[in-house]
């Protein structure tokens, strides 16, 4: 499944970057709110070079993260723990639950 495609099945609005390909700031290969997603579909993937490239590209105004899968494996979401805290914060507050 297209990662697009898996978040409209999830409930959530994104879409397809059509122009993907051009790379650039503030040009996500998926459309997802606040979240700028570099997408790559390769059996073997450039870890830093694809989350660098997020970065850049997302330019400060989204957080960046790559969505990553292999052939017939799941996806994966690599990005920088900062920005994780900043989501798990949005959604739980500054309380932390100890597990």
């Amino acid at each position: 499944m297209n990662s697009h495609r898996f978040f409209s099945a999830k409930g959530y609005s994104a879409h397809r970057n059509e122009q993907r390909y051009v790379s650039g700031l503030e040009n996500p290969d998926v459309s997802l709110s606040g979240i700028h997603c570099e997408v790559k579909r390769t059996e073997s993937l450039r870890l830093y070079e694809a989350l660098y490239q997020a970065i850049d590209d997302a330019n400060g105004t989204a957080l960046p993260a790559v969505f990553h899968r292999k052939d017939k494996k799941p996806w994966v979401v690599i990005m920088r723990l900062d920005d994780w805290l900043k989501l798990y914060r949005n959604r739980h507050g500054t309380q932390t639950e100890h597990f």
